[in-house]
């Protein structure tokens, strides 16, 4: 008698589950179909979507007006758009179960871009960010530049909010005859010259080369620029900061990681640089 209740009542548990489990099925689908069949042209407007998420990201949660707030923002300058609140969190919210990963911070999304594989000509696998001059004509007799894939240079690079990194550089270079300049990341060189010739521009990009197999973040430059003349600390210390504040007070045995800790001639040779561009 007692196994005949418990088989009823496993039947009827069994049951619920499969109409909770059915609810719940059409209550996404339900979702889905909301979020595809949106009358609102606002939200079919990428970029509107994109400041919608960066301000759900910003803003406190729980903050007053929360929605209200972050539904302005997304089309502030949009003036034939129109979205309330309301709208503003039936979209984020089927947004944060469908999609979540649209709300990852730049910075995460560019920690994971730069530690993602990529494989040079010779077939082998790199990680880190590619140095690659945005200059495609020559400076010496405007022909077009081409990019030397088989020469490409492992570089570290030293970043004010990423720490060490790994990079790759490529070298732009001419193909007209008799002229053999070659563009790398924010300068170039002629023929088998050492001379290096930095672009008027060298400081307008991300990261600033100090050889080639070595670079530096701006940012970085210009904070260790401030530490040094206003702060009026030492190259050393600068680099003791940094390394400490990455947490590079291990050593390893392969060759980045002997290179994430900055040496403090390698600062002391790239502030150098970076000083007389700037001046």
């Amino acid at each position: 008698q007692i196994l005949k209740y418990t088989k009823a009542l496993y039947s009827i548990l069994r049951s619920t589950v499969l109409v909770i489990q059915f609810c719940d099925s059409c209550l996404w689908i339900k979702a889905v179909v909301r979020m595809s069949q949106s009358t609102n042209d606002a939200l079919k407007d990428l970029s509107v979507v994109y400041r919608l998420c960066f301000a759900t990201r910003s803003l406190p949660s729980g903050s007053p007006n929360y929605w209200e707030t972050a539904a302005r923002f997304s089309i502030d300058g949009k003036d034939n758009y129109l979205l309330t609140g309301n709208e503003a969190r039936v979209f984020v919210q089927n947004l944060q179960v469908f999609n979540p990963g649209v709300f990852d911070s730049n910075l995460k999304l560019t920690k994971e871009f730069v530690k993602s594989p990529k494989c040079d000509s010779h077939g082998s696998d790199k990680i880190g960010v590619i140095l690659l001059s945005p200059i495609e004509q020559c400076l010496v007799c405007n022909a077009k530049l081409y990019i030397r894939q088989d020469r490409s240079v492992q570089t570290t690079i030293y970043d004010e909010k990423l720490g060490t990194m790994p990079g790759i550089h490529y070298t732009r270079y001419c193909r007209k005859k008799g002229c053999s300049m070659q563009q790398h990341y924010g300068y170039y060189t002629k023929g088998d010259s050492n001379e290096v010739v930095y672009n008027k521009d060298a400081l307008s990009l991300p990261y600033f080369m100090c050889s080639r197999e070595t670079a530096f973040s701006v940012e970085i430059l210009k904070r260790f620029d401030m530490e040094c003349l206003i702060g009026q600390i030492s190259y050393k210390q600068c680099a003791e900061i940094y390394n400490s504040y990455n947490g590079y007070e291990c050593q390893e045995e392969n060759v980045l990681m002997k290179r994430l800790k900055i040496d403090r001639r390698r600062l002391e040779h790239a502030h150098f640089r970076y000083a007389m561009l700037k001046v």
